[in-house]
């Protein structure tokens, strides 16, 4: 309407671009469903059109972002990072907890390319972040009535969720020193304008400056500075007394009082502490055939170069051969592979489409295990010269045959339905959407709970009549009681299967106690109250941020000349 895209048609572009619509396909989107419904739209708009709407409300949620923040009572963050085609991208998320009883907001901060992932690049990442919004909010209307303060914002966090690395854990404690900066310099922004405590505010500030000047060799060294060095300080000077000033503020609050003011928590996703889990069952099974198997292992399955070198006897088998180049493991792997490979132009994925992740792989092939052999007897038969199978499909066929390999199948798909999935499906269902991940210490404890009790009594899987009651962690369905029919009625062509499955859940259980001490063995959570726990909410996994650099990817190979603006303003605005 008079050259002015109306508020009706943005708000369409954005949904339309939300759904996966193309922005150079949303006006034939638009007029195709108004020419259907009858109604007749007046103008067009252009693609560039589009692609501005949908800048424009990537700013517009950076704006409402910080409203939210400024509003709210506190604060936690979240964040995660990947690489793609050697560059570092680092997500980042807040959980803003509002001051009335509304539930937490969750709000993307952004995707940023990085140098380098080491915890003071990501730590200088999220102060960028947060001045780049107060910046943005600054510049508009809404900045000149009250302007933002990152420093005040810092002030609100109390926790930081994220996977269990060791750089991520410290950057958490670099985040909660810095927001410790923070806290002091606005008690000490107070305290300098208060009539209050005038001596102690004077001594202050001479202490600091005689600090300071010996610092940098004294008043001859501070008047030769350039003038920008002077002013910068001069700011240093006033910030650090302000830190002092804060510290001496904050030593006169009540214990109650300041145990508010400090709290912070740091934990970890939940289901990277099932990850690891798996992954520390997986390596016991591996040892336990090295120590206990008696000449039995599963097959081993390297690559076309290590089988060269082992044919060749240069080198003897053993030391070529890896704990990852045999197992269940390893074929629920080179299956993957075979029929969902990465690269679009290798692998059968036009034949087949494939799983995700090694527990319900392992469910899968023992499901149609028959299927499989079948399949890739069939591409076999399809090929031109010999018949013969290329070196992945060999191995492949090879592990599928191989009974201790399928004995380590069958003991992934029992975990992962006796424990991943159950545990999955409680965290992640709809119902509990307002989960607050410090909350899950009952779920762990239950979960180490069950794993003793198959430890100790493995029939409660095995047996030919246990029953889903006592198997799966809630007592529901089996994700596939046909498996689990087979295991039991094949366990006999398995004469190592209890032992291996008594292995693996000891192996996962001393993972689990470990990597849930930030919630069970952490008095700060465990001795939380309510309100603290409110304060500190996160959600129990970082699927968020996942989700976000996971979509990142898919934006580049879909629109491959996609501008990184566009890709976080098209997240933003969601």
């Amino acid at each position: 309407k008079r050259g002015v895209v109306q508020d009706w048609a943005r708000n369409a572009i954005l949904t339309l671009v939300n759904q996966g619509v193309p922005m150079s396909k949303t006006w034939d989107v638009t007029s195709a469903n108004a020419k259907a419904l009858g109604v007749v739209i007046v103008g067009t708009w252009s693609i560039r059109t589009s692609c501005r709407v949908v800048r424009e409300g990537g700013i517009a949620a950076g704006l409402m972002i910080v409203e939210y923040v400024l509003m709210c009572i506190a604060m936690t963050m979240s964040g995660d990072g990947t690489s793609h085609k050697s560059i570092q991208y680092s997500s980042r998320y807040a959980v803003v907890i509002p001051l009335n009883s509304q539930p937490p907001k969750d709000c993307f901060l952004g995707i940023t390319p990085k140098v380098n992932h080491t915890t003071a690049t990501q730590f200088e990442g999220w102060k960028e972040t947060l001045q780049h919004l107060c910046d943005n909010f600054n510049k508009s209307p809404l900045g000149n009535e009250a302007p933002a303060d990152p420093t005040r914002m810092w002030q609100k966090l109390k926790g930081y969720l994220s996977d269990h690395a060791s750089d991520q854990k410290k950057l958490s404690a670099a985040l909660e020193r810095y927001r410790w900066e923070c806290d002091r310099e606005l008690r000490g922004q107070a305290a300098m304008v208060s009539d209050e405590h005038v001596e102690e505010r004077n001594q202050v500030m001479v202490e600091k400056g005689k600090e300071l000047m010996e610092e940098i060799g004294g008043p001859d060294c501070y008047l030769a500075l350039p003038v920008d060095e002077q002013i910068r300080f001069a700011k240093r000077l006033v910030r650090e007394a302000q830190i002092c000033l804060g510290e001496q503020a904050y030593q006169r609050l009540s214990p109650e009082e300041k145990e508010v003011v400090d709290w912070w928590v740091w934990s970890g996703c939940a289901m990277h502490k099932d990850l690891n889990a798996m992954k520390a069952g997986a390596d016991r099974m591996s040892r336990w055939w090295v120590e206990f198997g008696e000449g039995v292992a599963p097959v081993a399955l390297m690559n076309k170069f290590k089988t060269i070198a082992a044919k060749s006897g240069s080198v003897p088998e053993g030391s070529i051969v890896g704990p990852g180049d045999r197992g269940g493991v390893k074929v629920t792997d080179l299956l993957g592979s075979l029929v969902k490979h990465r690269e679009t132009k290798k692998g059968h994925q036009e034949r087949f489409r494939a799983f995700s992740s090694h527990g319900l792989a392992a469910t899968e092939i023992l499901h149609h295990l028959d299927l499989y052999l079948a399949f890739l007897q069939l591409v076999a038969d399809s090929k031109s010269l010999g018949n013969e199978l290329n070196h992945l499909e060999r191995n492949v066929q090879a592990g599928l045959n191989d009974p201790p390999t399928r004995t380590e199948l069958c003991v992934l798909s029992l975990y992962s339905q006796a424990i991943s999935i159950p545990f999955s499906q409680h965290i992640r269902t709809p119902s509990n959407a307002s989960l607050n991940g410090l909350d899950l210490g009952p779920v762990y404890d239950r979960i180490k709970r069950h794993m003793e009790a198959v430890i100790n009594n493995p029939d409660i899987l095995l047996g030919r009549g246990a029953s889903q009651e006592v198997g799966t962690l809630y007592g529901e369905e089996w994700n596939n009681a046909d498996v689990i029919q087979f295991i039991r009625d094949n366990a006999d062509s398995f004469p190592h299967l209890q032992k291996i499955l008594i292995e693996f859940f000891r192996g996962a259980l001393k993972t689990w106690n470990e990597f849930a001490k930030d919630i069970c063995g952490n008095p700060k959570v465990t001795e939380a109250t309510p309100e603290q726990r409110r304060l500190a909410f996160r959600h129990p996994t970082n699927d968020l941020n996942e989700g976000a650099l996971g979509t990142l990817r898919q934006e580049y190979r879909a629109y491959p000349n996609i501008t990184f603006g566009m890709v976080n303003a098209k997240l933003m605005c969601k």
